[in-house]
């Protein structure tokens, strides 16, 4: 596909840290009749590589298994404790995602947009990839309370990974456009809606191939 052709869709990413609502804001995108893909889905997928599943073993051995079985929330545990072996894991699924990514782009090369959920977006470097960047944050408070409620997980975990990413203050420079969810569910979804009405008018850039993003692992 050519992606300087001036007929293909709008590209949106759609990104965040964790607990920040940016999956509730796509799910409301998806509800407006946007085209919505989540890269945490396209991870699981990838996980399921026999090759992958191998290198995993071989680094982490037992400690990725919960009653004998895979368990990436305990892989994402270890991971997210150590930047070397987060480092490591990105090395052996990103390719896989972007691959994915792509495929999935040129197989609806013919809809008006195509968003992508990517939680990891600016820490992965992927931002050329995209004409336009909505980045959804919450006070780490609120994030925290969301997380303890939603995932039941233990305030040193929910810490583990907001540590593991960069600060939204960051990121507010490279993104488009910036959704603030410290209230209700119908507020962020009021935010989609608005949101929705302006993809018609969002100016296309000179973007990458999903796989021209990847940067390998030193």
């Amino acid at each position: 596909m050519d992606y300087t052709d001036p007929k293909r869709p709008i590209i949106i990413g759609v990104t965040g840290n964790i607990g920040s609502g940016k999956t509730v804001f796509c799910n409301a995108l998806e509800r407006y009749g946007q085209k919505v893909f989540y890269t945490d889905m396209l991870t699981r997928e990838v996980l399921g590589y026999p090759e992958v599943m191998s290198a995993i073993t071989q680094r982490w051995g037992d400690r990725i298994l919960e009653n004998g079985q895979f368990s990436q929330r305990k892989l994402s545990n270890l991971v997210f404790a150590s930047p070397e072996d987060l480092g490591y894991l990105n090395s052996i699924v990103h390719p896989g995602i972007l691959l994915k990514m792509q495929n999935l782009m040129e197989r609806h090369w013919d809809l008006p947009s195509i968003t992508f959920e990517i939680p990891l977006l600016f820490e992965a470097g992927l931002q050329e990839g995209f004409d336009y960047i909505v980045l959804v944050t919450s006070s780490p408070q609120v994030r925290g309370m969301r997380l303890q409620h939603r995932d039941r997980m233990h305030p040193d975990e929910i810490q583990m990974r907001i540590d593991s990413q960069m600060p939204d203050q960051e990121k507010h420079s490279m993104s488009d456009l910036i959704v603030r969810n410290e209230g209700t569910i119908e507020d962020l979804f009021q935010e989609a809606l608005k949101f929705v009405t302006l993809i018609p008018n969002i100016s296309k850039r000179d973007i990458k191939k999903p796989t021209q993003l990847y940067k390998p692992y030193r």
